[in-house]
């Protein structure tokens, strides 16, 4: 993974500042002109929609395999943790605006799902939990 990282990080200096900022201009600009949200009379209100389109489409990312992390690009409180929740809010969102990421984010949930089941503790299928609650407590 390093060595990847080493590969793209030469290969963007190869290519020079300037033709990677036009990439990305276009990049965004295709998203734009794919996916927006107009709201007439009210700047502000469209500013703000597409400042969280625009964490959601960064957050979200592409590939084979796409996680949402839980606090998106707003910090590092979780380290990276991925909740099932994020898929609840994301998915239906990426569906309609980017499909390759919402299926990327189906993968990545189905790849991981035998391992979640192997390490649940054996009261978590026959009771219902929401996510962030603590176990419930052993009868006595």
């Amino acid at each position: 993974m390093p060595r990847d990282a080493v590969a793209a990080l030469e290969a963007a200096g190869e290519l020079g500042f300037d033709r990677l900022l036009a990439e990305q201009r276009a990049a965004w600009a295709a998203r734009w002109e794919a996916v927006d949200v107009r709201i007439p009379d009210d700047p502000e209100a469209q500013r703000a929609v597409r400042f969280a389109l625009f964490h959601l489409w960064s957050s979200a990312g592409c590939g084979e395999e796409v996680a949402v992390g839980a606090r998106g690009l707003s910090g590092e409180a979780y380290a990276g943790h991925v909740f099932w929740d994020a898929d609840v809010f994301v998915l239906p969102a990426l569906v309609s605006m980017h499909p390759a990421a919402a299926r990327a984010m189906v993968v990545y949930r189905l790849r991981r799902l035998a391992a979640a089941r192997a390490r649940a503790p054996p009261w978590a299928f026959p009771v219902r939990v929401s996510p962030g609650s603590p176990p419930p407590r052993a009868r006595r």
